[in-house]
């Protein structure tokens, strides 16, 4: 979870109780309930990303690349964290195609964005083709 309250700890105990009968829950901003409030720049590039993943790579899910997110370990013995070889923010990206890929339930619940009130995305921009990059490289090698 982004440390400038972005996303709420409040769904922490929601994520918790998910976890207890599942390997993986993702707080999505683009799933039916969810909201994003960022600029609308920010927003689009954000939005259209995580569909352009979703459809590029068929996985049911609406959330690639938010950092809010839980894993239950005990049930993720058998995922291998050395399979994932994206770095950066992609790595968020490249965590959920391995877990379906290896077959593991992807829980979603909604949560709200919220813009941070003080300083900058820590994202460069170059970032966003690394993503576009390593999107390809994972359908290809599919």
């Amino acid at each position: 979870m982004d440390a400038d309250l972005s996303h709420n700890p409040i769904k922490i105990n929601q994520m918790i109780k998910i976890l207890k009968d599942s390997e993986f829950v993702i707080g999505s901003r683009y799933m039916v309930g969810g909201k994003c409030e960022m600029g609308i720049v920010r927003f689009l590039i954000s939005f259209f990303g995580n569909k352009f993943i979703k459809i590029t790579l068929n996985i049911n899910c609406s959330e690639f690349t938010t950092s809010y997110r839980g894993f239950n370990l005990k049930k993720l013995k058998k995922f291998n964290l050395n399979k994932i070889h994206s770095r950066g923010y992609s790595f968020f990206m490249e965590t959920i195609v391995y877990l379906e890929r290896s077959k593991f339930v992807i829980k979603e619940i909604p949560i709200h964005f919220k813009n941070r009130i003080h300083g900058k995305s820590k994202i460069p921009k170059i970032e966003i083709f690394r993503t576009l990059k390593n999107v390809l490289l994972l359908y290809f090698k599919n």
